[in-house]
């Protein structure tokens, strides 16, 4: 890349950190400095003034997300994380339809050993393979990764010996521990520490829950059900990719949850009963109305219930992608929660997206 194209590279990257208020990962930034549009496999790293512009984001998706590469009709994307480093920020597959966002590596740098591990040899790395191998080399991704293919079955295990805290892997893990004697307990316990780890994922609690129901324990997949569905839908675990991220949960997974709970009213926990979620499943004629999750995102803020308010309204925004005007205000309302929570970047994501 010439010295101008540098200097345009890291110009357009610097107004994003500056609106930010954080830097890009170091490794992410030196890729995108040394090479046009890089390609790994169907990875194909975006030019630095969409990265920098957001251009690449749709409404949908959550104001957190940075995309940064494409992957065929889907995005590989930073999540931002108020308070953490950037080299903490996870990376998502965000899918455009239905929208959903899986974690595929917990920073940065795990998602170059990912690419690493499922891109392998130079014909599938595509037309820059050798510059991707030397660039990954010289950011510690070594050529023995992208040249050694790893069997599906083993892919989990690979991953996690690169990333630890990758989120994926370590559900299909726990869900392979079923397999064990006393295993659907084991798998619980596992999973168990996956959610409260992740708080804002709603996979392990929907796993959770198909392990209590083979258990045949009501109550508990009551709870856990309902735990599911009070994490935004796009956080559910579904993914269009299952050779990149996919632990089995299908797009339905809320409709499975709000019949399940509906069915078996009579084991939900009293006190669950008070909150504004159980309102709206025993008196909306259609969960999915955009009205019905507007109104239950509306009861969350009356009750400053923030974060439960917000995954409330990305549901509610999910359903109205077609409808402008109601995404409008939806994101107009975020935008102010953002601001209450003193979160002024994801504010003025939620303005900008805002179509005119």
């Amino acid at each position: 890349m010439s010295f101008l194209k540098k200097q345009k590279t890291r110009k357009a990257l610097s107004t994003l950190e500056s609106r930010m208020g954080a830097e890009l990962p170091t490794e992410l930034v030196t890729l995108m400095e040394a090479s046009d549009a890089l390609q790994v496999g169907p990875c194909r790293f975006s030019d630095p003034e969409v990265v920098g512009s957001l251009s690449a984001r749709l409404p949908s998706w959550p104001p957190e997300l940075i995309p940064f590469a494409a992957a065929s009709a889907e995005w590989f994307c930073l999540m931002r994380v108020d308070g953490q480093p950037p080299s903490s920020w996870p990376v998502m597959l965000a899918i455009a339809n239905p929208p959903a966002v899986v974690p595929v590596a917990s920073n940065f740098r795990g998602f170059l050993f990912f690419i690493g591990l499922h891109y392998t040899d130079s014909a599938y790395l595509g037309k820059d393979g050798e510059l991707a191998k030397r660039l990954m080399a010289d950011l510690g991704v070594s050529q023995t990764i992208l040249e050694t293919p790893v069997p599906p079955t083993k892919m989990p295990e690979e991953n996690l010996k690169y990333d630890k805290a990758a989120l994926v892997p370590q559900c299909i893990l726990a869900l392979r521990q079923t397999r064990a004697q006393d295993g659907p307990a084991l798998a619980a316990r596992s999973l168990l520490t996956l959610a409260k780890g992740t708080p804002w994922w709603g996979a392990p609690h929907h796993l959770l829950a198909r392990l209590y129901t083979q258990m045949g324990n009501v109550v508990n997949t009551c709870g856990c059900y309902w735990n599911a569905i009070e994490r935004a839908n796009v956080y559910s675990g579904f993914s269009s990719r299952p050779q990149l991220a996919d632990v089995g949960i299908a797009r339905t997974a809320e409709m499975q949850a709000v019949a399940f709970l509906r069915e078996h009213e009579a084991h939900v926990p009293e006190q669950l009963k008070t909150l504004p979620r159980w309102h709206w499943l025993v008196k909306a004629v259609d969960v999915q109305d955009i009205g019905a999750r507007v109104d239950l995102a509306r009861r969350y803020v009356s009750i400053e219930q923030w974060e439960r308010a917000l995954w409330a309204f990305m549901d509610a925004l999910a359903v109205a992608e077609r409808d402008a005007d109601a995404a409008g205000l939806v994101l107009q309302e975020m935008s102010m929660i953002y601001d209450t929570l003193g979160r002024p970047y994801e504010a003025s994501v939620c303005r900008s997206s805002v179509v005119a």
